[in-house]
């Protein structure tokens, strides 16, 4: 009796036995294989949650940033209007003065508040990072998601390449571990 290997490794034979245990084990292996992907897109997804927490301070930052530049074109835009009705310049008197001004100094306010926040938020990431035990690795994620620089400005400033900055990161991101009870994602 000749015995013979189709592509997947499976015994073909005539016999109706060497049929069904090639099935079988055709079956196993695909069973393994999805467990295999199952995992890795569950540790992919665990890698990414972290990578979208530590993210949340440089996100608060550019907000802020939007809302500064908002207020700023408020008030260039009151003084405009102030100073062609009354012929003074806006000076952002508040209570009492143009309506348009308390309105600017509510956003300030709202901004301030945004300010204590990412700062708060910086605070306890930074905790976070610091549990990371080695330093490379704490340096690569402070320069990433407290500093906001890529990979090519961290990999210059520490002296290493583009890859290598990868790798560590890579390793960082695997040994960070979010504490729950300091601060919840917003994811």
């Amino acid at each position: 009796m000749k015995i013979l290997f189709n592509p997947k490794g499976c015994v073909l034979s005539p016999r109706r036995q060497d049929i069904t245990s090639c099935i079988k084990i055709r079956n196993i292996l695909q069973y393994k294989k999805s467990q295999d992907n199952i995992q890795h897109i569950t540790m992919r997804s665990e890698t990414m949650k972290k990578q979208e927490y530590l993210k949340q301070y440089l996100n608060k930052w550019h907000e802020i940033e939007q809302r500064s530049l908002e207020i700023e074109q408020l008030r260039s835009r009151a003084d405009k209007i102030t100073c062609t009705i009354t012929g003074v310049p806006y000076a952002g008197k508040g209570e009492g003065g143009v309506p348009a001004a308390d309105k600017i100094m509510e956003f300030q306010k709202i901004l301030e508040a945004e300010v204590l926040e990412a700062m708060d938020t910086r605070q306890q990431i930074e905790k976070e990072i610091e549990m990371v035990a080695d330093p490379r690795e704490q340096t690569v994620l402070k320069y990433r998601y407290i500093n906001g620089y890529t990979i090519e400005t961290i990999a210059e400033l520490m002296d290493l390449s583009d890859r290598w900055i990868r790798i560590i990161h890579s390793k960082a991101i695997k040994a960070f571990h979010r504490d729950e009870k300091i601060l919840p994602a917003s994811c």
